[in-house]
């Protein structure tokens, strides 16, 4: 492609932080690596990204960063991927921005503005957004996956992945008391907060590791369709309120799902986890939606807001 295309900025407001985990921005890094594909032109990251392997991700794809006061959105396709309000009112605003795209995942009410909704979750669907007038990309077939997923092969042992920020310390504790279960074993984590004789695997690029795996202990976040995708048995963890919608759709594919915030015991959260894991299974089988999203964005962007 070409022409006009060649002359509009794709801008993406989002962060990746301690606090916000590694979810929001990987999955954009997913939306604008698509953008280079069909444009040729790089994306715009702008917020607080500060996970190292998410800024590694973001220089693989070819993706720019700005700092958190860039606001040259004159001309350009605006994407915003926050659950905070003010951040989300202010970019709905975004002076001369040819559209303005909310991601969103638990349908929230959506400032005006915004001309696009995209729920890049299976469970998506319009029935979350009644009051929202615009375009609504939704669904399975938006699902935001990062290219080059590998397929599960046979393994052994127990893999966790729990993003960007880490486990609570109850969670940590069980996972602790959990090692000792060696039925399950051997056990690896992605993260510098791995318990004491498990395998750390690296961050960048962790499916090599994780494909091998028996079965898997997944935060309910974007994690969550990356694990559908490569096909590894699956049990997840809900650790923030935002993950009720992921927990519940897995629920309904028979995943087994464990709600930290029910347990304060680390003893009695160790035995649920024990118990997920041993009936891990696999979910149904995902393809990332990025490319077609991508061409649904330019269609509408050169159709204009109206």
């Amino acid at each position: 492609m070409g022409g006009w295309l060649n002359d509009l900025p794709l801008i993406i407001r989002a962060d990746a932080t301690a606090e916000t985990g590694a979810g929001h921005v990987m999955r954009c890094a997913s939306l604008a690596a698509a953008w280079t594909a069909a444009t040729g032109s790089a994306g715009i990251f702008v917020g607080r990204i500060e996970i190292p392997f998410v800024l590694r991700q973001l220089a693989q794809v070819g993706a720019l960063l700005e700092s958190s006061e860039f606001s040259a959105t004159d001309g350009a396709l605006v994407v915003v991927d926050s659950y905070d309000a003010g951040t989300r009112a202010s970019w709905a605003r975004a002076p001369g921005a040819v559209l303005r795209v909310l991601i969103d995942d638990v349908g929230a009410e959506v400032p005006d503005g915004f001309n696009v909704v995209l729920n890049p979750n299976p469970y998506a669907t319009e029935a979350l957004y009644p009051s929202f007038a615009g375009e609504l990309l939704a669904g399975g077939g938006a699902v935001l996956l990062r290219e080059g997923l590998p397929a599960a092969k046979t393994g052994v042992g127990t893999g966790v992945l729990l993003g960007g920020g880490g486990p609570s310390r109850v969670l940590l504790s069980a996972l602790e008391r959990l090692s000792e279960t060696a039925a399950l074993g051997p056990w690896a984590a992605v993260g510098e907060w791995a318990p004491a004789g498990w395998r750390t695997v690296p961050s960048d690029g962790p499916w090599g590791d994780l494909s091998s795996r028996a079965r898997l202990l997944v935060a309910a976040g974007s994690a969550t369709w990356e694990s559908a995708s490569v096909g590894v048995p699956v049990a997840l963890v809900e650790v923030a309120d935002n993950q009720r919608l992921v927990a519940d759709w897995a629920r309904q594919q028979g995943t087994p799902v464990v709600r930290v915030a029910d347990y304060t015991c680390a003893a009695t959260l160790t035995d649920a986890l024990r118990n997920a894991l041993v009936h891990a299974r696999k979910m149904p089988v995902l393809k990332s939606g990025s490319q077609s999203v991508v061409t649904r964005l330019i269609a509408l962007a050169a159709r204009g807001p109206g």
